[in-house]
């Protein structure tokens, strides 16, 4: 997914942010909306856990890295909780 996501897009590039997962890599790249400003970003965040793979993106209302990591944060948490067998609730 990592690999797609820098091929996809040449304009993505890599960012450092921490998150509770096995595996993960957050990057930058241009908002996807025809209506954002020429410099507008979208955060996105590919993280494994145990065997699930999820990928968060934010737009560009909402791409600030401590938003990303909160959302990294919440989605990892009920990954984990589904691998245990317990209900993640909402």
């Amino acid at each position: 997914m990592v690999t797609s996501l820098e091929k996809d897009d040449a304009n993505a590039h890599r960012i450092s942010l921490k998150a509770a997962a096995d595996q993960w890599q957050g990057f930058e790249r241009p908002a996807e909306s025809g209506d954002s400003a020429g410099g507008a970003v979208a955060s996105v965040m590919a993280l494994r856990v145990g065997s699930v793979v999820a990928l968060i993106e934010l737009d560009e209302d909402e791409r600030d890295h401590k938003t990303l990591q909160q959302f990294t944060a919440l989605q990892a948490d009920r990954i984990k909780k589904v691998l245990q067998g317990t209900n993640p609730d909402a």
